[in-house]
């Protein structure tokens, strides 16, 4: 009988239906008082948009908001397509450059800077003996 005491307090609270009428919250959430309420609040605000709507200076402002927002909308969508296609080429160029990247003879991907240093992917430096094993083609990307 506890629990579904407490079931049906937290389906009230939630504003479920359980079948059964509201005994702890008789106005909350979930009551018929309550739909109500919200049902008829809604339709006043609705006749109230209506009767602005039918204001000729209320809709040309109220349609050009909408333009606005349509306008930032398609704005938006566009900056978003451009900044994409920046981001996959962006990526694009990255994979090239690893790919050309030379290497250590364990495959870890390395780079010579103008100095001549080589370092690895993650800038660590890589030690003389291990640098002259790598064979460099020229073409490789630098650090």
């Amino acid at each position: 009988m506890q629990r579904r005491d407490f079931d049906d307090l937290q389906n009230e609270i939630a504003g479920r239906e359980t079948g059964r009428r509201a005994r702890f919250l008789k106005d909350g959430p979930g009551s018929e008082a309550a739909k109500k309420k919200e049902r008829d609040t809604q339709h006043r605000e609705l006749t109230r948009l209506a009767q602005l709507l039918n204001d000729p200076v209320y809709r040309a402002k109220y349609d050009s908001v909408l333009q606005q927002l349509s306008d930032a909308e398609q704005a938006t969508e566009a900056a978003i397509d451009k900044l994409t296609d920046q981001i996959d080429d962006a990526q694009s160029e990255l994979n090239d450059m690893m790919n050309n990247a030379a290497r250590l003879p364990d495959g870890t991907r390395v780079f010579r800077d103008a100095d001549g240093v080589v370092g690895r992917e993650d800038s660590s430096v890589v030690e003389d003996h291990l640098a002259d094993t790598i064979l460099w083609t020229g073409n490789e990307p630098s650090f």
